[in-house]
């Protein structure tokens, strides 16, 4: 009999873990979402001002980059990245924007009853800033590239000094969105 006393002790016990383990998942996810969502109303006038100039700026300068100087890949942000898909960025934030909300994860989250799916799933204004974001990470990169390439502080009508100026001044807009990801 102690045995079996024992054995369904420690079943229960385990249940304990998982319930709290999943339980303490679900209050960090939406501990995280809350905070998202409080930064997102705090940044929406901001990011729905900057995000048309950096998207055109970004993708003229990779225009550049691979016409005008032949630049077929380059390291940005630490990663190799081929620079016609930076250019086909425009038709990839379209598709991205126009995605259909997923109603059904929505009324997972309000009720809580199973785990919660990526909050820009389902947020416009959060994809946006989530866009907007990677462009503030890697536009310095491509910058710097377009500086060496042209040798001079002007291409065309970029003016390299103060687009750098502007990244570096619009960098609290930068936001680690891989926290927020989820399978």
């Amino acid at each position: 009999m102690n045995k079996i006393k024992k054995g369904f002790i420690n079943k229960l016990s385990k249940m304990s873990d998982n319930f709290s383990k999943d339980f303490a998942e679900v209050a960090v996810n939406i501990s995280l979402e809350k905070d998202l969502y409080n930064k997102n109303k705090e940044y929406r006038s901001v990011v729905d001002e900057l995000f048309p100039g950096y998207l055109e700026n970004y993708v003229k300068c990779c225009e550049y980059l691979y016409n005008d100087f032949g630049v077929k890949s380059a390291k940005i942000n630490n990663e190799d990245t081929d620079i016609i898909k930076e250019i086909g960025l425009r038709e990839q934030v379209e598709s991205i924007l126009k995605e259909k909300i997923d109603r059904g994860a929505v009324n997972r989250l309000r009720l809580i009853i199973k785990k919660t799916k990526s909050i820009f799933q389902y947020n416009k204004q959060i994809k946006k800033w989530w866009i907007l974001s990677t462009i503030l990470e890697n536009y310095p990169d491509v910058l710097r590239i377009l500086k060496k390439l042209a040798g001079a502080n002007i291409y065309k009508e970029i003016d390299i000094i103060e687009e750098v100026a502007n990244v570096k001044r619009d960098s609290y807009l930068i936001e680690d969105f891989s926290l927020r990801e989820k399978n």
